[in-house]
């Protein structure tokens, strides 16, 4: 399921403003082991600790100008003046998938303070059934500590 949300995910991500180029950054390598798993109609997926970066700069800005990439980087995004694909960087559409955004994304909640306050709860939402019955009582203006209150509801069986 979670690759589903992924593909639908970047699928959006693709959707964008006539977006050629995104770039993924996972940098705790959480789905790596998923990403060949990833096909997304008409995109390449170029994972960067496999290709160098100036292979992917010549086939995506002079080779295969008019294809779309996917340019997944398990790693952290590098200092500006040690990245080679900067320029790519700043024109693309950035992407995260970590665990605590899809979360986030799935329960209607925008906060990236929230994120941080998620990934400490991820154990919370390794079930499904309660994963379900959060959703259900959650509401986009709910802080972190409102969140807190509805999964402890949630885990204890309280209306």
């Amino acid at each position: 399921m979670e690759i589903e949300r992924i593909t639908s995910n970047l699928k959006r991500a693709f959707g964008h403003d006539d977006c050629r180029v995104v770039v993924w950054s996972d940098p705790e390598a959480e789905f790596v082991d998923v990403l060949p798993e990833i096909r997304l109609e008409g995109v390449e997926v170029i994972n960067l600790q496999e290709v160098g970066a100036l292979e992917v700069k010549v086939r995506v800005e002079l080779e295969e100008t008019k294809r779309e990439f996917l340019l997944y980087s398990p790693a952290e995004v590098p200092n500006p003046s040690d990245d080679w694909l900067r320029d790519i960087r700043l024109y693309s559409r950035s992407f995260r998938a970590d665990r605590a955004s899809i979360v986030l994304r799935d329960l209607g909640l925008s906060g990236a303070s929230l994120r941080a306050h998620i990934n400490r709860r991820l154990k919370f939402f390794g079930s499904k059934d309660r994963d379900s019955k959060l959703r259900a009582i959650v509401s986009k203006e709910d802080t972190a500590q409102d969140l807190d209150r509805k999964m402890l509801g949630v885990v204890v069986g309280a209306s």
